[in-house]
């Protein structure tokens, strides 16, 4: 009787154990399934197993009015997030996700073209004898992966981008409850079937505590602010900055991009500090140095050579980082610590200074580079202190020819006539842009049909309208010289942020035959080549796309001739 009593207690109690392990387990899974939404779908597992979740909506442009078509179409973003320890963590994971995903919601700059992502978490050690004291004793670290488009647009592939993005993510680790408890966050960008990555990034939990307040949602960190920055030197990815939203620093050699070295304390191997000859050699030298690159920057300017004038700057922003980071491990003997600080706040200047030329250049921004020859002088103010104070030739800034403030100097405007001569020169040809009009859409009526035109998603179409009149002959030869032949539409370019977009016109010709009652709806009559008698006019209207975010102000219209070309800003004197 006792045996069989026990029996049922032995099998009671193992029904409640089942119960309450199945309590838990339902328990757990609710817990993760708490981050389910209408736009987001996530694949809830058991502690320990990998969380997927899927994004719906990262690559939705701002301020784009999009419809269910172009929502079908945007790509989805699968991850996962899982744990490399030991223990279960599941609710520092969801922690992490949670960071993560208010993170890819602020993305602005590689982390937009994310195709996939993985975010590990690792166990740290804790012993004060053995752990990193970088990681302020915290027992999580966190790396994340992010697989992202292998076609970049220019300026997705900066130093900018990627920091950027790396430090929305790292601002929203060390800032949500799971902050607390993560020694380190890394960030990893590489292209699909790619074993290593292109960018890395690390900031650890000491380095991340140093910027107090100065580190807010609405800047980032650059380069030389973070623990550790490994990038592919084959990637050729620009050093550009955005200077405007970097992490306020300490200027000088004290800053959080140096070695603290003014202090007198760090000295070589043998104890010596460098000797005053030399620091005046290397000084003298970096100095020419940066001197002849904004030399370079200023001849592209002056012909309007953006490509070329992006190339030089990039290449004064790599000097001026590689002079930085060696005047930064020199040892500086205390009483040249301020001239080293000095020459080092110019040489940053420098670096400002060429990311801003290589934006102007790029983009084709007039502003980037006015304020980049704003911080060109600043450099040279900065260099000139630190080379008078070793008794030093300054340098002669009066003789300096800056970049261009006007990148393209001879541009007319909207409305303004180019009087060229044609070929022969014997006629005179004014062309005029006359008026521009916008679209997401157009209708070419064309041989008794109708075809519909939408453009590409983050795109529309403009509309400029050209003007051509044969103003005259001026003699010397046959009637036959007196006919001009007008440009074709495929001579007409639009620059734009630095893209070239050219023209899409339809063309009125049915086959051989010219079909005059060719529209385009709702802009007019196509732009096309025409023959033109003495006092002939033509009028046509040209068809380009662009992107969705078109200025304008800060477009140019380009038409290439045989005899040079002319360029129109796309608004009104």
């Amino acid at each position: 009787m006792k045996q069989q009593n026990v029996k049922q207690i032995i099998l009671i109690v193992g029904v409640i154990a089942v119960l309450v392990f199945f309590g838990l387990a339902y328990e757990g899974k609710a817990g993760i399934a708490l981050f389910n939404n209408t736009s987001q779908t996530q694949e809830s597992s058991e502690a320990g197993e990998p969380i997927t979740y899927l994004i719906s909506n990262l690559t939705r442009p701002a301020e784009v009015e999009i419809t269910e078509e172009d929502i079908r179409r945007i790509p989805k973003v699968e991850g996962v997030v899982q744990s490399s320890g030991t223990g279960d963590s599941s609710e520092y994971e969801e922690t992490v996700l949670n960071a993560f995903l208010r993170a890819a919601d602020r993305f602005s700059g590689a982390g937009t073209g994310m195709e996939t992502y993985k975010i590990e978490t690792f166990d740290l050690l804790t012993d004060p004898d053995f752990a990193n004291p970088a990681f302020l004793g915290r027992d999580k670290g966190v790396k994340v992966s992010i697989v992202y488009n292998s076609s970049p647009s220019v300026l997705e592939d900066t130093n900018w981008a990627h920091l950027s993005d790396a430090s929305t993510i790292a601002y929203e680790m060390y800032d949500s409850t799971a902050g607390s408890d993560t020694g380190y966050v890394t960030v990893s960008y590489m292209f699909a079937d790619k074993k290593s990555p292109r960018f890395q990034t690390s900031l650890t939990a000491e380095e991340a505590k140093r910027f107090n307040g100065d580190w807010t949602e609405d800047n980032y960190l650059p380069l030389p602010a973070w623990s550790a920055v490994t990038i592919d030197s084959s990637a050729n990815i620009v050093p550009y900055e955005n200077i405007d939203t970097i992490v306020p620093a300490v200027q000088g050699i004290d800053s959080i991009s140096s070695d603290a070295i003014s202090s007198g304390s760090v000295t070589d191997e043998y104890d010596l500090y460098i000797s005053k000859d030399n620091l005046e050699g290397l000084l003298g030298r970096y100095s020419t140095e940066m001197q002849d690159h904004i030399q370079k920057i200023s001849g592209y300017s002056t012909d309007s050579d953006f490509t070329g004038m992006a190339d030089a700057s990039e290449q004064m922003m790599i000097q001026a980082a590689e002079i930085e980071d060696e005047i930064t491990h020199l040892p500086i003997a205390p009483q040249y610590a301020d001239v080293a600080d000095n020459f080092l706040e110019g040489v940053r200047n420098y670096q400002y200074a060429g990311s801003y030329f290589w934006y102007g250049a790029t983009f084709t921004e007039i502003d980037p580079i006015k304020t980049g020859n704003t911080y060109v002088q600043k450099g040279f103010s900065n260099n000139n202190n630190a080379l008078e104070a070793l008794d030093m030739q300054t340098i002669e800034t009066a003789v300096f020819e800056l970049p261009n403030g006007k990148l393209f100097p001879d541009a007319i405007y909207m409305y303004e006539n180019h009087v060229y001569p044609d070929s022969k020169k014997k006629n005179d040809i004014s062309v005029k842009f006359s008026s521009l009009s916008y679209s997401r859409m157009y209708t070419l009526k064309q041989d008794d049909k109708n075809e519909k035109n939408v453009a590409g998603y983050g795109y529309k179409y403009v509309f400029p309208v050209i003007e051509i009149h044969h103003l005259g002959f001026r003699g010397g030869g046959s009637s036959r010289d007196m006919i001009i032949t007008t440009p074709d539409q495929k001579d007409f370019t639009i620059i734009y942020n630095g893209e070239e977009y050219k023209s899409i016109t339809p063309s009125p010709y049915v086959g051989r035959k010219l079909d005059p009652t060719t529209y385009i709806e709702p802009a007019g009559y196509p732009y096309y080549k025409v023959k033109l008698d003495r006092k002939g006019t033509f009028e046509g209207v040209l068809v380009f796309q662009v992107p969705d975010d078109f200025d304008p102000a800060k477009a140019y219209m380009k038409l290439d001739l045989s005899n040079g070309e002319t360029v129109w800003h796309m608004v009104p004197r």
